[in-house]
């Protein structure tokens, strides 16, 4: 890129990838545990559980 460019310029990039992104291995577990938790209890309303 010319160090002259206009002020008036758009830098358009066309591709991200951020490092760091995503869960980390304990994040990662605690996440599936989170998820796993809130199924059971869909499961459990679902089938009409404590009504």
């Amino acid at each position: 890129m010319p160090t002259s460019a206009c002020p008036s310029t758009t830098l358009v990039i066309g591709h991200w990838a951020c490092q760091g992104s995503g869960y980390s291995p304990g994040g990662a577990l605690l996440a599936a545990h989170v998820w796993h938790r809130r199924e059971l209890e869909r499961r459990f309303f679902a089938e009409e559980g404590c009504g």
